[in-house]
């Protein structure tokens, strides 16, 4: 069985809630481990744009995919 995540955590919910509580520097570096594929044509991806996804999580209370 393979034990990689199905999905990067900037492309899910689940994962921005999740990271939204890691450091920056954490955070980072899980994208740079994943990267950041567009899945569609609203998937974020840049770092900044990212960071500022998780800043809205953090005050909203929640993520949405």
């Amino acid at each position: 069985m393979d034990s990689e995540p199905q999905d990067p955590i900037h492309s899910t919910a689940l994962g921005k809630a999740i990271a939204a509580f890691l450091t920056e520097a954490e955070v980072v570096a899980a994208l740079e481990d994943s990267g950041m594929p567009a899945l569609t044509p609203q998937t974020i991806t840049t770092v900044p744009g990212y960071l500022k996804e998780l800043a809205k999580v953090r005050r909203l209370g929640y993520a949405v995919d």
